[in-house]
């Protein structure tokens, strides 16, 4: 699904923050013990399929460890961003084509991580596809950047991260799931002894040059049954195809994708229809039509390329067609003529979306990855005790080398110091860069006690080992 179009980064200070929680009061972050803020970079709306299926459903799984904000506002034709929304942030997560003028190394720290979050091979989009001006070759180089800028790739597919691993060897694949809150577990019994079938097709208006392929079989179905089967097609369609007796076209298009499943599940379809052109854009595809027709106990056809090659057993969730029209008409007239398979294929397939495929069973992966990413930052600074058996703090930089906040010998002997060469006569505010482990602070308060101080601190890790460690209250 190609989403809305992004616009250039601005700043704009005098604006409040959107963010995606629940509650119109929350705050733009907060912090609890052991939970991971993750500031969502997205152009998209938050109820659209992109945000939902890939960031905001599996993340909502996990509430009580990760707390999701969204610094992005549109004003006008532009998108802009909190900065302050980002520098609290443990991980800042860029989705698909959001931000892409703004440089990756304008929002690294040592102290934080940058995903960049991509379900679809932008990169190499075939010529078929209606957006394929949209990606042109500036928008196609900036994806490039962008993931060879992150610290680390989130991708749905292992064919998609094979493509991309050239850029960046930090690829780590985090595959679509059904959201059973938003689909629903349970199946649902076809209607029997029908007058007329119904073979839809659901997808966007990229998807013409696949209808082309199947046409052909499409046309000797409706010779051969005429009024026993109706053709659906949700989305998309070709004109050749809208010539057809027998074909309904329903351009109406759900961007709410909870909105969508509803839509789904409401529908009488008693075939489902999945082509794909053979090539890099669609072999790099998830399985995702694969997983919505069987929540929907809807019994599928799929063309025999990686996304459901790779998932579907043949004649038993699924059937696979090759390349060829011969090859999807006796697939649509196997499904037509026999009821019962219908009917094993679409248990069998429901049962294993719930078995395998389910947000609830897997929502753990996404922290799992998150947390080991930030744990490669956290463990670049380190407690170590001092020769006056106090607390000093080092820091492995990302070139190796490691630096001490404070000396390993006495550090409040150092802060005295420090302080001792400061001029200042205690009144109005005092302006602090960086908290350490407050040494400097402690004798600061205690030198000036009527002076407002005011620390600045960019690097949310000490200010929490700081506190953890009872340097600060």
């Amino acid at each position: 699904m190609i989403t809305d179009l992004e616009k250039k980064l601005t700043e704009k200070d005098d604006v409040s923050p959107v963010v995606y929680r629940d509650t119109p009061d929350t705050i733009l972050f907060r912090k609890k013990k052991g939970e991971l803020l993750v500031s969502y970079l997205s152009s998209d709306l938050p109820e659209y399929a992109c945000p939902t299926i890939r960031v905001l459903s599996p993340l909502g799984k996990l509430s009580d460890k990760v707390f999701v904000a969204r610094p992005v506002i549109k004003e006008g034709n532009n998108f802009l961003i909190r900065k302050d929304g980002l520098c609290k942030a443990a991980i800042i997560l860029i989705q698909r084509t959001a931000f892409l003028d703004i440089s990756i190394s304008e929002l690294k720290s040592p102290w934080r991580k940058i995903i960049y979050e991509i379900d679809d091979l932008l990169i190499e989009v075939p010529t078929s596809n209606p957006y394929k001006s949209f990606f042109a070759r500036s928008r196609r180089n900036k994806i490039i950047d962008a993931i060879i800028g992150a610290d680390a790739v989130t991708v749905s597919t292992n064919a998609l991260k094979e493509r991309l691993s050239v850029y960046n060897r930090n690829i780590h694949v985090l595959p679509n799931y059904i959201d059973i809150e938003i689909w629903g577990g349970e199946i649902k019994n076809p209607v029997v002894n029908k007058d007329r079938l119904v073979i839809a097709f659901i997808g966007t208006l990229t998807h013409q040059e696949d209808l082309t392929m199947i046409t052909p079989a499409i046309k000797k179905v409706v010779g051969k049954y005429g009024d026993k089967v109706m053709f659906r097609f949700f989305g998309c369609i070709t004109k050749e195809l809208l010539q057809l007796k027998g074909v309904e076209f329903i351009c109406d298009f759900i961007p709410d994708y909870r909105a969508f499943a509803g839509y789904m599940k409401s529908l009488d379809i008693d075939i489902a229809l999945a082509p794909l052109v053979k090539n890099s854009f669609n072999e790099c595809k998830s399985n995702i039509k694969f997983l919505e027709y069987s929540i929907c106990s809807i019994p599928g056809i799929y063309s025999r390329i990686t996304p459901y090659a790779s998932s579907i057993t043949e004649a038993k969730t699924g059937i696979l067609c090759d390349d060829d029209p011969d090859s999807w008409y006796r697939a649509m007239v196997n499904l037509i003529e026999n009821e019962e398979l219908r009917r094993q294929i679409s248990e069998c397939a429901h049962g294993e979306v719930l078995e395998k495929y389910t947000l609830e069973a897997n929502a753990y992966r996404w922290y799992d990855f998150y947390k080991s990413l930030i744990e490669e930052t956290t463990h670049r600074i380190s407690v170590v005790t001092t020769k006056k058996g106090n607390l000093s703090l080092r820091v492995t930089c990302e070139d190796g080398s490691i630096k001490t906040l404070h000396s390993l010998y006495d550090p409040e002997a150092e802060a005295r110091s420090i302080v001792d060469t400061f001029q200042f006569d205690g009144r109005g505010i005092l302006v602090v860069l960086g908290l350490g482990l407050g040494y400097h602070l402690k004798e600061l308060i205690k030198r000036f006690p009527e002076a407002e101080i005011l620390v600045i601190e960019a690097m949310p890790e000490i200010y929490e080992m700081a506190v953890q460690h009872g340097m600060i209250s």
